[in-house]
């Protein structure tokens, strides 16, 4: 079993690998501007770290990791970008057809380009 340290470097490492590839996830594929993502990749910062703390008694693969901080990326810019444009259609067809794919096939997608 890995020290509560040991873990939590381990989970810092995580972030910053995924970092950049959620950032621009974030701008390019669901479109929210650099200030939206900015503020999101601080809260995301956060919830990692208490979530890391919590399970610091367990063991979980950096891969893991990755994963799940992908997918709560994928599925938090999702729901924003759904709900800010619920009652219009956003012009672009790309961008409508980007935000009906479900998150978690956008994070496996992004896993596999790491």
């Amino acid at each position: 079993m890995p020290e509560p340290a040991a873990f939590s470097q381990q989970a810092l490492l995580a972030f910053e690998e995924v970092l950049p590839v959620i950032h621009a996830a974030l701008v390019s594929f669901y479109r929210l501007m650099e200030e939206e993502a900015e503020a999101f990749e601080e809260t995301l910062a956060i919830w990692f770290e208490r979530m890391a703390r919590r399970s610091a008694s367990q063991t979980t693969p950096p891969s893991e990791l990755r994963a799940q901080l992908l997918y709560v990326a994928c599925k938090y810019a999702r729901a924003f970008q759904i709900a800010r444009y619920k009652g219009i259609e956003p012009a672009d067809e790309r961008f409508t057809m980007a935000l009906a794919q479900m998150p978690d096939e956008v994070a496996h997608e992004l896993l596999r380009r790491i």
